[in-house]
């Protein structure tokens, strides 16, 4: 007879024990796992004081482009002994605009440069694509040709890309619309930071302080 309230447990299976690995004492591993529990620790702080920076960065270009109509030019950035070279650059030709950018900056008119590639090959000149009446005497010839492949002639699909030129920026800027600017010119640009702070004693300092959250 079966009842529920008497049922058996199952019992889990047993925790398979880990192997025990042997030990043996690495000097300077201490040193090399502290520098890199420290690196790795430093490097997500570095992301997120750069993004906080490159803010303070894209406001003031935004805000000196709005007034002049003209894409800004580049500044000294100052905090207490720490210098940075603040640029805005063009977007890199290696970065392609999404259809999303292409798409966001045709609304406002702003000009791209476009890019067709395509593989080396022999083509029909486009010009004459467009004249039925030579396509069908070219047609009509190369049938006579006897034991011709069917996929002789191929229809090559060029690939084309948009990519930012210096008029795409120049564009951009002349909106002197901040809310504009503010939207489009994350798109068009990009913000490069290049630092220097040549005090050993507050880059030390200043670790300590955002490792440990204290000064000495």
């Amino acid at each position: 007879m079966v009842k529920f309230a008497d049922a058996k447990v199952v019992s889990k299976p047993a925790k398979k024990e880990k192997p025990t690995k042997a030990e043996h004492e690495l000097k300077g591993l201490l040193r090399f796992a502290a520098i890199k529990n420290a690196i790795d620790t430093l490097s997500t702080l570095k992301d997120t004081f750069e993004q906080d920076v490159k803010s303070q960065m894209l406001k003031h270009f935004v805000n000196a482009g709005t007034e002049s109509g003209l894409k800004p030019a580049n500044f000294e950035g100052l905090d207490g002994s720490a210098t940075a070279s603040c640029e805005l650059r063009k977007r890199s030709v290696k970065s392609a605009l999404s259809l999303e950018d292409k798409t966001l900056l045709d609304d406002y008119k702003i000009p791209v440069e476009k890019t067709t590639s395509e593989i080396e090959t022999l083509i029909i000149n486009p010009i004459y694509l467009a004249d039925v009446t030579l396509m069908k005497k070219v047609e009509a010839a190369l049938n006579k040709v006897k034991d011709i492949p069917e996929d002789f002639i191929l229809k090559q699909e060029g690939v084309t890309t948009y990519t930012v030129s210096d008029a795409t920026v120049d564009a951009v800027f002349a909106l002197k619309d901040k809310e504009k600017l503010e939207r489009l010119a994350p798109i068009v640009t990009t913000l490069a930071i290049k630092s220097k702070l040549d005090d050993d004693k507050i880059v030390a300092e200043t670790v300590r302080e955002l490792l440990l959250g204290e000064t000495k």
